[in-house]
């Protein structure tokens, strides 16, 4: 019996020894989204999960509690079963980017790292522009660990073509990497002399898929000039009656209505 019973407890013992479940080790996340590390242990038992980021010196959260020192930052643990102990973190920012740990508290230290990139893509450039001027957009986007393969034009959904005749001898594509070599690629969009249908929504995508877009309003100056030039002109009219004196206009009345009169 007492065999029976220490054989239990060591086998008890053995089923409680924590280990990690396979999870995805590399993750991406676009700024200002939502990144979730996720951590899976089996046969945690009385033992706690803590998560830190690698080389700081205080740890983001320990058990279900956040125990961050920067209070900008909304970070929680998701747990809703026995194995899950996820870090989310929102909003994140290219700061985030690095090495995370989950670790198990013991003696010899179980933990597993988690790799997080925060991936950017930014597009700039004239959202009004008049009629036969240049269209000057520039897409900036930063890769994970390099720098993207290509990046593509959008309008209004389309790819944009070279060949394409709406665009011929009216469009310039650019793309560079900064002096300093890194994880960026710029691409820079010309369209000169802007047409009336050059309105809608251009959008910039990376091959890593990453999106943005802006819309782009071609505006008839000219148009616009004549429209308040002649609404100035009536308004110009309309004072210069109302500033001759009243006793004139009277006086021009009666005297319309006896030459009426006469005739």
């Amino acid at each position: 019996m007492l065999y029976l019973a220490a054989l239990g407890t060591h086998v008890h013992h053995e089923e409680l020894n924590p280990r990690f479940l396979p999870t995805k080790t590399n993750i991406s996340v676009n700024v200002g989204g939502t990144a979730k590390l996720k951590c899976r242990i089996k046969d945690l038992g009385p033992k706690v999960v803590v998560w830190r980021k690698v080389n700081e010196d205080f740890p983001l959260t320990i058990g279900d509690s956040p125990f961050s020192q920067k209070t900008d930052e909304e970070i929680s643990i998701v747990h809703n079963d026995d194995f899950q102990w996820d870090l989310h973190i929102k909003n994140v920012q290219e700061r985030h980017s690095g090495r995370y740990e989950c670790q198990i508290s013991s003696t010899n230290g179980i933990k597993q790292f988690v790799e997080l990139s925060v991936l950017s893509i930014k597009l700039t450039g004239t959202e009004y522009i008049n009629l036969d001027q240049t269209i000057h957009l520039t897409c900036n986007v930063t890769g994970s660990k390099a720098s993207p393969d290509d990046i593509d034009w959008f309008f209004n959904g389309q790819i944009i073509r070279s060949e394409d005749e709406k665009w011929e001898h009216r469009l310039y594509i650019v793309k560079y990497k900064p002096e300093i070599p890194g994880r960026s690629l710029i691409s820079e969009l010309r369209i000169v002399r802007a047409l009336l249908k050059d309105n809608g929504n251009y959008v910039c995508r990376s091959s890593n898929m990453d999106t943005t877009g802006i819309k782009v309003n071609v505006l008839n100056a000219d148009k616009e000039l004549f429209r308040r030039d002649s609404m100035r002109d009536e308004y110009s009219k309309a004072k210069t009656f109302h500033e001759i004196p009243s006793f004139l206009i009277l006086s021009l009345t009666l005297l319309h209505g006896l030459m009426r009169t006469i005739a």
